[in-house]
């Protein structure tokens, strides 16, 4: 039998002569063999088994058919903890963390916050845990999105209080007020080409797309927010790279012409997260 490091060669030439990522083939590794770090590495010599290679096979062919890998180990990292996903919610990506990065930087002192449509609960579990004093609040109009969120708080040790309903609606029900807003909502026009093969038909489309060429849930929430968000409130998206003006002209429709409007651009230059602060307190 060949050995484990051996087995990892035969795996990543697999997955390159896709043209896809291969280091996919060490996490199916140490996702099936249960090590990481040192362990992972010093456990390559070992002889492998048959049981082991047949289930990293299984694994990397339905990746090399485009199933997330995600999806298919059952979970993800964002900014350092660990969080369940299957094909109900949008998978955490690192972009995202430019939003939590913001809130972290500017707001830590915030008494409470809501994350319209939490989906994993990646944004809520991370700002619940960082933000020692902050009440944290977190919706979703998927049931089944909601229960995957409340498995990671409960995972994390994360206190949030969710409700299951459409954006920010079950506020407004509840009479609950907040001064800062967050949301990853879905921006993806609906006829967008850019969209890849792991994406389109594999996550959630109503966790990515939106209508109105991408804005019509920014729209939504901006039309809900004066009835949640406190006097001199803030409000913080993570948008598409193309989306900072015409999210700048809803805000500026719902909210008034003199709100302060900064975008905060990623790691590849491109703008990520638009911050809307209600100076005028109305």
């Amino acid at each position: 039998m060949k050995t484990y490091g051996q087995v990892l060669i035969d795996l990543e030439n697999q997955i390159t002569k896709q043209e896809m990522e291969k280091g996919a083939a060490r996490l199916i590794m140490q996702h099936v063999l249960a090590k990481s770090g040192s362990d992972f590495f010093l456990f390559l010599n070992e002889e492998s088994e048959a049981t082991k290679l047949q289930e990293m096979q299984d694994i990397l062919t339905k990746y090399l058919n485009y199933t997330p890998l995600q999806y298919l180990l059952g979970y993800t990292y964002f900014y350092g903890y660990k969080f369940k996903v299957n094909d109900k919610v949008l998978i955490p990506r690192f972009d995202t963390e430019n939003l939590v990065e913001l809130v972290l930087k500017k707001y830590n002192d915030v008494s409470s916050l809501i994350d319209v449509g939490t989906g994993s609960g990646n944004i809520a579990v991370v700002l619940a845990k960082k933000l020692n004093k902050c009440h944290v609040y977190a919706s979703d109009i998927s049931t089944e999105a909601l229960e995957i969120a409340q498995e990671n708080a409960k995972e994390n040790e994360a206190d949030i209080t969710f409700y299951a309903g459409d954006l920010l609606e079950p506020f407004i029900q509840n009479d609950i007020h907040v001064p800062l807003i967050v949301s990853n909502p879905p921006y993806v026009a609906l006829d967008d080409k850019e969209v890849g093969s792991f994406v389109a038909g594999k996550e959630p489309a109503l966790a990515i797309y939106a209508r109105s060429n991408g804005l019509e849930v920014y729209e939504r929430i901006l039309k809900q927010v004066p009835s949640v968000l406190e006097k001199h409130g803030i409000m913080i998206f993570e948008i598409g790279y193309k989306q900072a003006k015409d999210v700048t002209k809803l805000a500026k429709k719902y909210l008034g012409q003199d709100i302060l409007v900064n975008v905060y651009k990623d790691i590849n230059g491109l703008d990520r997260v638009i911050e809307i602060i209600k100076e005028n307190g109305q």
